[in-house]
């Protein structure tokens, strides 16, 4: 029977080969990790569940370090050799980060997730799953391919979230939603928005009270991650769709194909492997926008091998 690492063991065996070892909460998060800290740093990515008494999950993240902070604290250089990530997420409005953990970063978003939804990753996305050139993809696709989700869908992430959040933070609450709700029953089921909407003001008092705005940036503070990377990919997908058709009557850049009269050869034209929204959330999920992931690598550039 193969067993779980020993914690102290491995903190120890990265101080001593000088490789730093990074604890995520899950199984899903160590593929991401490794692919945004790719080339700037040695370290071995962990989930927690696979130490001994622990399991999965921020708690277990902060667990760990707390555990390991009187071998942290042997000596000022071992610090450098290990560090926790942990979602945002809820505990943030509870007020249960904590602030003593040096070794700790917390995402600024609520999960990792939020930090694939971004413009640039978008023109990625509409260059790799179509024929468009990148003098194509410009500011004003993106503004097409964008527009649906942020004209419509955002404002239910938004009250779906807030619904959540209150939920997950006031337990006498009854909410319509939680964050265990999933992302398929909250865009397929127009009963749950008319649920949650028809408290509009209380949830915008909620909002006011945590000092939470109608945005973007919010959403991804209070919207579960893996809602916000659907709802968007779904909206994305669709507006995609209907490129050839923006191109044909000038609402976007025209190919030159459109230019010629040759609708049926638009570059706008999706490449015949994708057909779902699963999949162009799977190629955003692929991608790294720089900006939203520097505060991670910088953080990851700290550590010393």
């Amino acid at each position: 029977m193969e067993l779980k690492y020993d914690l102290n063991d491995s903190f120890n065996k990265a101080i001593m080969i000088k490789t730093p070892m990074i604890l995520v909460e899950g199984r899903d998060d160590i593929q991401t990790y490794e692919r945004i800290i790719s080339g700037i740093k040695e370290v071995e990515i962990l989930a927690t569940e696979n130490f001994e008494e622990l399991s999965g999950g921020n708690h277990h993240v902060v667990a760990a370090l707390e555990i390991l902070k009187p071998k942290i604290n042997e000596r000022a250089e071992n610090t450098y050799y290990i560090l926790g990530i942990i979602d945002r997420d809820a505990r943030f409005y509870r007020n249960e980060i904590p602030e003593d953990l040096e070794e700790l970063l917390v995402l600024k978003y609520y999960s990792i997730e939020s930090h694939f939804v971004s413009k640039k990753n978008l023109s990625k996305v509409i260059y790799n799953i179509t024929y468009a050139t990148e003098g194509l993809v410009n500011d004003g696709t993106v503004f097409f391919v964008e527009s649906d989700f942020n004209n419509v869908l955002l404002e239910k992430l938004y009250y779906f979230s807030l619904d959540a959040l209150k939920r997950a933070c006031d337990r006498t609450y009854t909410s319509t939603i939680s964050y265990s709700t999933s992302e398929g029953s909250l865009y397929d089921y127009s009963e749950l928005y008319n649920a949650v909407i028809s408290r509009k003001s209380d949830l915008e008092i909620i909002a006011n009270e945590m000092n939470i705005t109608f945005d973007l940036e919010n959403v991804k503070r209070i919207a579960k991650g893996k809602w916000l990377t659907y709802f968007y990919s779904k909206a994305i997908w669709e507006k995609i769709r209907q490129c050839r058709d923006a191109c044909k009557n000038d609402i976007i850049t025209k190919c030159q194909f459109c230019q010629c009269g040759n609708h049926n050869d638009c570059l706008y034209r999706p490449r015949a492997s994708y057909n779902n929204e699963r999949q162009i959330e799977s190629e955003l999920l692929k991608q790294i926008d720089e900006d939203e992931v520097k505060y991670i690598k910088e953080r990851v550039m700290s550590l010393k091998n």
